[in-house]
């Protein structure tokens, strides 16, 4: 507002690219109005209701014959010198994530005073929203709100976090952590949300049906109890003088138990330069024929805490599932008609070499390889270690050819060793057969025997210590006139 206390605006300062078929853009007349000509408006100070508020306002285009067509704009009053007199302060404030103090952008800011919208904002990279004049000596209001892809952040790394939470083994000590575990926003985080979560990792849901993607704090709020942060405030209310205000808010991504969602929106989070192979065997398969595919990891020697991947078939259809590591229940995959995806939780990190089993048909005559791919597109496709490290998932294909040119039979040592409770003992055939493992004590003294028939490739067996002594003992495998044998040593009595 200039000194006078008056300023006069002109229609056709708003025009941008107006055209007619019949008037020439020359003769085109902009108005206020469209029932009678107003080519400008003057406003004085007794017209302006608040300074730095977006005002609407309609210009219209005329041409020759009075026919109008017009758009809508907002204006905005500021008063640097001060003449008309009106009190002013300024609302302020950043969206941050809790852990990281990462910004967050995308978010839309909503402020009321007296139960009206007096303004909106969308954050940018920098996090920041500001409403720079507002009336002095009111009270507002302000919230946020952010509702875009629920997937961003979520793996089932998380469900891990989770499940050990639930189970005692690492609770989450952060308010922050226990809103962002409510994904059913029940005011609680119990199995119901594991479930939840999963199901959205697994594309059973699009999105959480009883929650929003994130949800905003404000960062001055103080928390009752920490570990019990129900309920929570999501809004701020607040008297402004001609100080201004600064309000902050906390971003909290649902579902998202460490720290991996993207804050803003074409933000790239690198994979993990690790890398962790599954396993199977080759060959070619017949039209109609129906196969068996078993995936092991390759060569992976420490403890694993859990994984997801996301198999796609083309040429082959998925007919049953055969999960062969512990923990691999039918809740955590989902097969559809051109893939299968897994979510994996075993409740407490252990050493396995087996993985699954598919029985597949085909539908066209091909290698089995052309057949089935894992896939980084819905999912990222990774394994977690006991350390919660990350390894990206690829598959690699072994041929009967290979295994045919070394050994008819590799027995490896069990994993893992010592051991006391359990234990898995690995080993590779080159053909299907009847395997045999017997264990035998230090003095010779045979203690357990087990026969199995296998399918090529990677196979194991699973030994569960039945009140055992502690000791040395040998463990043997024999695949037709083929013996081996290794040395192991239970620690204690089961």
């Amino acid at each position: 507002m200039p000194s006078t206390g008056s300023v006069t605006i002109w229609a056709k300062d708003f025009n941008a690219s107006s055209y007619d078929n019949c008037t020439s853009q020359n003769e085109l007349r902009y108005s206020f109005s469209g029932t009678s000509y107003q080519p400008s408006r003057t406003f004085t100070c007794e017209d302006i209701l608040a300074l730095g508020v977006q005002m609407p306002i309609d210009v219209y285009v005329w041409d020759n014959w009075n026919n109008t067509e017009y758009c809508s704009t907002t204006i905005v009053f500021t008063d640097p010198t001060g003449v008309c007199g009106l009190p002013s302060g300024g609302i302020s404030g950043v969206v941050t994530t809790p852990r990281q103090g990462q910004t967050v952008s995308n978010v839309g800011i909503t402020l009321y005073t007296e139960g009206q919208v007096f303004g909106n904002w969308t954050t940018t990279v920098n996090g920041a929203f500001q409403f720079p004049v507002v009336p002095a000596g009111q009270m507002y209001t302000l919230e946020a709100d952010r509702n875009d892809n629920p997937k961003n952040g979520v793996s089932t790394l998380d469900l891990v976090r989770l499940q050990q939470h639930l189970l005692g083994i690492a609770p989450l000590n952060s308010p922050y952590l226990l809103i962002a575990a409510d994904a059913n926003k029940s005011g609680s985080v119990s199995a119901i949300d594991l479930i939840e979560i999963r199901k959205l990792v697994l594309g059973k849901y699009t999105e959480f049906p009883n929650n929003s993607s994130w949800v905003f704090i404000p960062e001055s709020y103080v928390f009752a109890d920490p570990y019990n942060p129900w309920p929570f405030e999501e809004q701020t209310s607040f008297m402004v003088d001609n100080s201004g205000v600064i309000e902050d808010f906390m971003g909290v991504k649902i579902g998202d138990l460490n720290a991996s969602a993207n804050a803003h929106l074409n933000m790239i989070v690198p994979r993990s330069a690790a890398t962790v192979a599954l396993e199977a065997v080759d060959r070619q398969v017949e039209e109609g024929e129906t196969f068996e595919v078993e995936f092991n990891l390759a060569d992976f020697n420490t403890k694993v805490l859990g994984g997801q991947w996301d198999l796609v078939f083309d040429g082959a259809v998925l007919q049953q599932v055969q999960p062969i590591a512990s923990g691999l229940t039918e809740e955590m995959w989902n097969a559809g008609p051109s893939d299968i995806r897994f979510a994996w939780t075993p409740q407490e990190a252990m050493q396995t070499s087996g993985i699954v089993k598919l029985v597949m048909k085909a539908i066209k005559a091909g290698k089995i390889s052309e057949m089935i791919r894992v896939d980084h597109t819905f999912m990222v496709s990774e394994l977690y270690d006991q350390d919660q490290e990350v390894y990206t998932m690829t598959l690699n294909w072994r041929t009967l050819t290979d295994l045919a040119q070394g050994e008819e039979i590799q027995l490896h040592q069990n994993m893992p060793n010592p051991w006391d409770a359990e234990t898995i003992i690995p080993f590779d055939i080159a053909s299907p057969g009847e395997v045999t493992l017997s264990i035998t004590n230090s003095l010779g003294e045979e203690i357990t025997v087990l026969t199995q028939n296998f399918a090529a490739g990677k196979q194991q067996f699973k030994i569960t210590n039945r009140s055992w002594p502690q000791g040395l003992y040998y463990y043997t495998i024999r695949l037709g006139d083929t013996q081996l044998t290794k040395t192991m040593l239970i620690l204690n009595k089961h």
